[in-house]
């Protein structure tokens, strides 16, 4: 005996309240969601994390650029551009969020490069800066 395949008029009919994803299968992917990264963009994402605290904690000469630590980096959906996620270290003076900004600017093609000599691919993704504040203690 075939099995009877339930259409979406059916379910439809059945609903008390229809919302934008009733009838849709659960397996397919919506629309509005946001896709994960896949494991290597995740497996790159940490390599830069690791050379960027490498490279701000000991070979960067910008006192400001040393007193910042990596919490976190992104790979984007396209995979071109990575977010860098950046704050200040607890134990560091504070220091002007403009100032910070203008820092990063300054070096930003210089800490790519690093990045682009300790890891090894055919075209190193563009590096985006966020800086996040920390509350101080």
């Amino acid at each position: 005996m075939a099995r009877r395949r339930i259409s979406r008029k059916d379910i439809l009919k059945a609903a008390d309240h229809v919302g934008p994803e009733d009838g849709i299968d659960p397996r397919l992917e919506r629309s509005g969601g946001s896709r994960r990264p896949n494991r290597k963009a995740l497996q790159l994402a940490d390599q830069v994390m690791q050379t960027l605290a490498g490279v701000l904690a000991g070979e960067c000469d910008d006192e400001v650029m040393r007193d910042l630590m990596v919490l976190a980096v992104e790979p984007a959906p396209t995979g071109g551009r990575l977010l860098v996620t950046l704050a200040l270290a607890p134990s560091s003076p504070p220091h002007p969020l403009e100032v910070i900004q203008e820092r990063l600017g300054r070096h930003a093609e210089q800490l790519r490069a690093e990045v682009a000599a300790a890891i090894h691919r055919r075209k190193m993704p563009d590096l985006a800066f966020q800086v996040r504040l920390l509350p101080r203690s």
